[in-house]
């Protein structure tokens, strides 16, 4: 498994107006409805809401703000309350999770490698090892990967010190 962190993706974020809600006497479930008969938090990726910004993670395929604005949330007197009547719709990157930085040399992308309870973490650090040469050969110009630490080196230690306590 690998958690990366750094880095932009691109998303849409949402902006509830929470008087615009209660004016229309809508909650945020009706929002979520609404995102979800028209194809968006299935289509596009994570849903997430803080009880008044829902973002959506976007793939390759954003539709432009207006797009969003349009969607149809209820009817109130046999009107559309639409999407952006209650909210405001604004597309760029998707709320950072985290800012991973290398030595002083500004922001970078970065990836951690999770052992799965039980495996042999010995022999998952040599095959992590074996993809990432494999993948340092199809990087494009200036982009390179750098491990920043390698348990490996700890675990042979460990080993070689128990080894010899027990013997």
């Amino acid at each position: 498994l690998v958690r990366i962190s750094g880095g932009q993706k691109p998303g849409v974020r949402i902006r509830v107006n929470p008087t615009a809600l209660a004016a229309y006497s809508l909650g945020l479930e009706e929002i979520r409805t609404a995102l979800a008969s028209a194809n968006v938090d299935q289509a596009k990726g994570n849903f997430e809401s803080d009880q008044q910004i829902f973002t959506i993670g976007a793939n390759d395929q954003i539709m432009a703000g207006s797009d969003y604005q349009k969607i149809i949330v209820a009817y109130r007197k046999n009107a559309p309350v639409r999407l952006g009547d209650v909210a405001t719709v604004q597309l760029g990157p998707e709320m950072r999770r985290g800012i991973a930085e290398l030595n002083g040399e500004g922001e970078v992308a970065g990836g951690v490698v999770i052992l799965r309870s039980g495996k042999n973490a010995r022999a998952t650090l040599a095959e992590v090892k074996d993809k990432i040469a494999e993948l340092k050969k199809s990087l494009p110009v200036g982009v390179e990967i750098v491990t920043t630490y390698d348990r490996s080196q700890l675990i042979d230690r460990a080993i070689s010190n128990l080894s010899q306590k027990l013997l």
